[in-house]
């Protein structure tokens, strides 16, 4: 969405302002697009969130910020750091979608 045309803007600016109950879905919808517009990329949101969960993770103390994680019938379980909380308020608090680049971090090889 980044890439759109500025030669769009004008128009999607006027249709923002329109004022009425017969246009407000596209007044919202052209709202929601200048929105879309500007935020970064997909993939330079993507490469920030895994600069912060990285972070998070290595400033994590090793024995007080870690988990055992350990199935029935094994005795070796790894270690996972969790994160530390006050990175990921960094993350939390920011003024940005998250939903779509936070998807993938969930089935990322490195726990």
């Amino acid at each position: 969405m980044g890439n759109l045309p500025n030669i769009y803007t004008g128009v999607l600016n006027e249709l923002a302002e329109l004022q009425g109950r017969n246009v407000a879905k596209v007044a919202l919808k052209a709202r929601s697009i200048l929105v879309k517009k500007l935020l970064p990329s997909y993939e330079d949101r993507l490469q920030e969130m895994d600069r912060n969960l990285h972070v998070a993770a290595d400033e994590s103390d090793s024995d007080s910020d870690s988990i055992m994680m350990s199935k029935k019938g094994k005795d070796s379980a790894p270690k996972i750091r969790l994160p530390k909380f006050e990175k990921l308020k960094i993350i939390v608090e920011r003024n940005i979608t998250i939903d779509d680049v936070l998807v993938p971090f969930f089935y990322h090889e490195d726990k």
